[in-house]
């Protein structure tokens, strides 16, 4: 399997999984065997994926460096103005006290 087989084959397992909902996923080939994948998984729940790839598809299927982070969505309406929270899962405390204060400056 090349770089390119290797992203079909992941376009197709994302578009026949039932919980997802969107995707923007890129795909940069670096050589023949070797590719960079990145992108955002609209999930259902309310939930988002972040994902990054490195990929080496011989001799064989590896991912040396990879990252994926999932994370709630919510969105606030305050004086009429919404504006839409990540937070990521589960929260760390940083996370928590940088969407709480994001949340105070709304109300200010």
């Amino acid at each position: 399997m090349n770089a390119r087989d290797y992203y079909l084959r992941l376009q197709n397992a994302i578009h026949a999984a039932p919980h997802v909902l969107g995707s923007d996923v890129q795909f940069e080939e670096i050589d023949v065997n070797e590719c960079y994948v990145r992108g955002v998984l609209t999930l259902t729940g309310g939930f988002e994926l972040h994902i990054a790839e490195y990929v080496v598809t011989e001799p064989v299927l590896m991912r040396p460096k990879y990252r994926y982070h999932l994370q709630t969505l919510a969105n606030w309406s305050v004086g009429g103005i919404t504006r839409r929270i990540t937070q990521a899962f589960p929260p760390s405390p940083t996370t928590v006290t940088m969407t709480t204060m994001v949340f105070i400056r709304l109300l200010q």
